[in-house]
């Protein structure tokens, strides 16, 4: 039992990065310019008639030729460049071979990283703003190249999509779920790569982003909308379905606070799951998640291992604890003192000790006496 526990290890990344065309990063992930998607679906003046793209700039016009793709979206023929959507001065109108013009296009929502998409009423405004690109049903699962986001989805909000940049790219991934069965409250959860710090929360319908919550991560934590925030929550009741999904996202010898042991992410992982927990203690011996071994055989690395090999919640869990030194059932700090006294081994240190000083006054006391008797 323990050679299991001390080789307890977690988490792999399997997936394949999406592509798309913009917008286009800068080595520092910075957006540089952008293709705008523009859906004339409703607007019958403008699609078909050699539509365009004008802005301008710094008093300067520019035209931008737009090309069909499916279903009546075009794409500007070339990237606008960030400069100009950044500016609210510069002007945007779409525009045909008919004279037709839309209405002053705003550049606040296209300037942000993960809106590239309009949709053309039927007159000559905008009815809403996007993302028109790959969206993935890929799941990574929990690896060591991942980190697990989850959502209480206790008000049934409408967020169905995470989005995430990563790799110059815009990720959006839909959740999976699982209800607890404690109190039937469903939990949104996924599993996105384990360096990425902010995310966005999203209500999409087809390409229109109806809301977005854009956060920076804190870690252990479970995710919850009230009065249109998202904060971190604590979970009440959670079962041994969902304690499994919670510690087999985590490396017992990981050193990230998104997916490993550090201290502030364990006690974040108590106070969040474990403090109200319904799962008993034999809950939680009996349910069993899978796992690695060999990282130190692996020159204390993770990269290449394959979870192999099966542990209980409580095995993964007192691991857990114990490499940053918290109590698993309470979630504070170890002290040495009253806990090392209420040990076996305190215990026997006490009585063999009290033993040695009963043996040691009884020495010195005889060989008092001794001397005393022997000068008379």
């Amino acid at each position: 039992m323990l050679l299991k526990l001390l080789t307890l290890l977690t988490l792999v990344f399997t997936g394949a990065s999406i592509k798309r065309s913009t917008p286009v990063y800068a080595a520092t992930g910075t957006v540089t310019e952008k293709t705008i998607y523009i859906d004339l679906s409703s607007n019958e003046e403008l699609k078909g008639n050699t539509p365009y793209l004008k802005y301008t700039k710094d008093n300067k016009a520019t035209n931008v030729a737009l090309v069909a793709d499916a279903d009546d979206v075009y794409h500007t023929e070339t990237a606008i460049p960030l400069e100009v959507l950044n500016k609210e001065s510069n002007s945007f109108e779409i525009r045909c071979s008919t004279s037709f013009k839309s209405e002053q296009i705003s550049n606040s929502s296209l300037k942000n990283g993960n809106y590239n998409y309009l949709l053309m009423s039927e007159t000559s405004d905008v009815d809403g703003y996007g993302w028109y690109g790959p969206r993935t049903s890929e799941k990574l699962g929990a690896t060591y190249k991942t980190q697990r986001i989850w959502l209480n989805n206790a008000e049934n909000s409408k967020i169905n999509l995470i989005g995430y940049e990563y790799n110059n790219t815009f990720v959006i991934t839909d959740f999976l779920s699982i209800t607890n069965s404690y109190n039937n409250t469903e939990y949104h959860y996924v599993d996105i790569p384990f360096t990425v710090s902010t995310i966005h929360f999203m209500d999409m319908s087809e390409y229109i982003i109806n809301t977005d919550y854009s956060i920076s991560l804190s870690y252990g934590v479970c995710y919850m909308l009230t009065n249109s925030n998202i904060n971190p929550t604590i979970v009440d009741g959670a079962n041994s379905s969902i304690l499994s999904l919670v510690v087999e996202s985590y490396l017992t010898y990981g050193k990230n606070d998104s997916n490993g042991c550090t201290e502030s992410t364990v006690k974040n992982l108590f106070d969040t799951w474990f403090k109200n927990k319904s799962a008993t203690s034999d809950d939680l011996k009996n349910a069993k998640i899978q796992d690695y071994t060999g990282y130190a055989a692996n020159g204390n690395s993770y990269e290449g291992l394959e979870k192999n090999a099966s542990f209980s919640i409580n095995e993964k869990w007192n691991t857990m604890c114990s490499q940053v030194g918290i109590d698993p059932k309470t979630g504070q700090k170890r002290k040495i003192g009253f806990n090392f006294l209420s040990s076996d081994l305190a215990k026997f240190a006490v009585v063999v000790g009290g033993t040695f000083v009963v043996f040691t006054l009884l020495y010195f006391v005889l060989r008092y006496l001794k001397k005393k008797f022997a000068k008379e």
